[in-house]
């Protein structure tokens, strides 16, 4: 039975330029003001997360990354840093990323109205009966304000399905 939702951010900034037509990753270079974003970017979704009912933040360590994604240097001092700023919120460090055509071919990337969400993730619950947790994430070089739109929306319109 689902009980808990969590997110995951990888420590990316705002990308410019992505895709397949893009800029390729590893021709990327960004200044250090730059890759210091995720730090505001860290703060916010930990105090969106926290008052939207969200158990864990998720986050992804890789250093000295100038291409703009993974450039969290050290999550253990992150997660005292977001101790202070938040109220109940888990902060949990993640090991490993799947591409996104991979999430995609296992439909473990669920995009649509969130009925059908809901529905996907009934049936993944009733498949799986000990699955008590479903994490959230994004594309890299989603925006800030993205994120937070979207966990917002899934938090008022698919958690509460699973709220028993």
């Amino acid at each position: 039975m689902i009980k808990r939702f969590s997110t995951l951010y990888v420590g990316h900034i705002e990308l410019e330029d992505c895709g397949l037509a893009g800029r390729a990753a590893d021709e990327r270079r960004y200044p250090n003001t730059r890759l210091a974003e995720v730090f505001d970017t860290a703060v916010e979704l930990a105090r969106a997360v926290d008052g939207l009912g969200y158990e864990t933040l998720w986050l992804a360590e890789h250093h000295f990354q100038h291409e703009g994604y993974e450039c969290i240097p050290n999550i253990p001092m992150l997660a005292v840093d977001l101790a202070h700023r938040t109220e109940r919120v888990r902060r949990a460090q993640s090991p490993t990323a799947v591409t996104l055509e991979n999430g995609v071919r296992n439909r473990a990337w669920l995009c649509g109205p969130a009925e059908d969400i809901v529905a996907y993730l009934k049936e993944i619950e009733r498949r799986y009966p000990g699955l008590e947790q479903v994490m959230i994430a994004w594309a890299l070089g989603t925006p800030r304000a993205l994120m937070i739109e979207q966990l917002t929306r899934f938090a008022r319109e698919v958690m509460p399905a699973f709220r028993r």
